[in-house]
């Protein structure tokens, strides 16, 4: 019942209209940054391929890639100028094997819109524990793991980068190396101060106090 953000309302009841809305959350629970992971892995489980179009180096739509590429779903990754840190993510995913995105050719050449996608079956042998489904965590988790992520001191971590934060815009990577936060705690942190309008994020990926 939450929407974030705010106007994105329209579209959400053009999903409803159209598909439908997934949630492991309760109906009135109201968006905080720990969700988003849970909820990229949620994406990565229901698509057939995942398309990443700009993301930074340290973009949470890099969770949801990395998450495709444990599930086995195929990884499309759109080139974009080196220089530019909105493209950083993408380039990365590039050079780690993503296949290239130019056009919708590149999709369609490899999905037919009428084709019924398929699981691949989960198989059990007897005297061996069942497979994991697509929803449960990954066996190969990231280096922190979504416990750790339930586990962080939102409140501590956010007062400690609104300390290093001023109305000046300060690159993300250089605000996390003063921070000596780890990459996750830092992001969700962000994230919550966004969240909470203390923050703005600038078009070349920098960030500032509002």
């Amino acid at each position: 019942n939450h929407i974030y953000p705010p106007e994105n309302k329209a579209l959400r009841e053009e999903i409803i209209a159209n598909g439908c809305i997934i949630s492991e959350n309760p109906v009135y629970q109201t968006p905080t940054s720990r969700h988003f992971p849970r909820r990229n892995r949620i994406i990565a489980g229901l698509s057939k391929a995942v398309l990443v179009i700009e993301a930074s180096r340290h973009s949470g739509s890099l969770i949801t890639a990395r998450y495709a590429g444990e599930y086995g779903r195929e990884l499309f990754a759109m080139p974009g100028n080196p220089t530019d840190s909105r493209s950083a993510g993408t380039n990365h995913l590039l050079k780690q094997g993503a296949s290239i995105l130019e056009n919708a050719t590149d999709v369609l050449e490899n999905y037919s819109v009428n084709k019924t996608f398929v699981p691949t079956p989960i198989r059990t042998f007897v005297g061996e524990p069942p497979a994991p489904s697509l929803f449960d965590t990954p066996k190969q988790t990231p280096p922190q793991t979504i416990e750790n992520i339930k586990n962080i001191d939102s409140h501590a971590t956010q007062t400690g980068l609104e300390n290093l934060l001023s109305s000046a815009p300060i690159a993300l990577d250089n605000l996390i190396r003063q921070s000596d936060m780890s990459e996750t705690e830092a992001i969700i942190a962000l994230t919550e101060l966004e969240l909470e309008g203390k923050i703005r994020r600038h078009t070349n990926g920098d960030v500032s106090l509002v």
